[in-house]
């Protein structure tokens, strides 16, 4: 009797001893796998951002044509990554806000946000903005159905990625005492700082200048004396 009630303990000690281990492997396996394709959609996510910076900032374009090119600059690099192996093209929505991602299982959905990059606020689609924040939604689906008996199948997890790309003031220095170029054609342009249109840079072409106006060459601009 007590060799059978032993071997009953031993049995019952290695059953619970393997559903215990399996348990905690598969949560161990399901968080590394997490963590993982978090920083991996968190990367994505910063190249995407980088590349519509890039564009925004290099576009002659302003306002909403300005940001509707950099979303579309950053959505095709997005699209041209992969989270755990799984390429994200075709497989990437755009969002109507920030706080209302909600992927189906497996997908991702991101939203282009401007902002302000004094006051960090996202701004109107018909205003200027350099910086670019976009977010990032991503449903993993759970190993083998994950937790299907308390109704969990997947696991929802966000990141975000901003960049923004400073205005750049070119200042070139002209010496026309030798007469040197001084027939190369150019144009003023005044940039300053309006308060009274939201606080922002605005480019403006001056109406008159000291020479025959706004436009023309170096010699007749800025009027070097005849000695040269």
């Amino acid at each position: 009797m007590r060799r059978n009630r032993g071997q009953a303990a031993l049995a019952l000690n290695i059953v619970l001893t393997i559903f215990v281990v399996g348990t905690l492997g598969m949560v161990t396996y399901e968080i590394s796998r997490i963590l993982l394709a978090r920083e991996q959609l968190r990367n994505c996510l910063e190249m995407a951002s980088l590349a519509g910076g890039a564009a925004m900032a290099s576009s002659n374009a302003t306002g909403s044509a300005a940001q509707n090119e950099s979303k579309t600059v950053a959505m095709n690099l997005l699209q041209m990554n992969s989270v755990l192996g799984s390429s994200l093209h075709g497989n990437v929505t755009i969002g109507s806000s920030a706080t209302a991602l909600n992927p189906t299982p497996g997908k991702t959905e991101v939203y282009f946000e401007f902002v302000d990059p004094v006051t960090k606020q996202p701004v109107a689609s018909n205003q200027q903005a350099n910086v670019l924040r976009v977010h990032g939604a991503y449903a993993y689906p759970l190993f083998a159905g994950g937790f299907g008996a308390i109704g969990v199948s997947t696991y929802t997890f966000t990141a975000q990625a901003m960049s923004g790309m400073p205005a750049l003031d070119l200042v070139i220095l002209d010496n026309t005492s030798g007469s040197m170029d001084d027939q190369t054609p150019v144009t003023l342009i005044r940039r300053h700082w309006d308060q009274s249109s939201n606080d922002r840079i605005i480019y403006t072409q001056p109406g008159a200048g000291p020479g025959p106006g706004n436009q023309g060459t170096i010699a007749g601009m800025f009027c070097p004396p005849l000695t040269g």
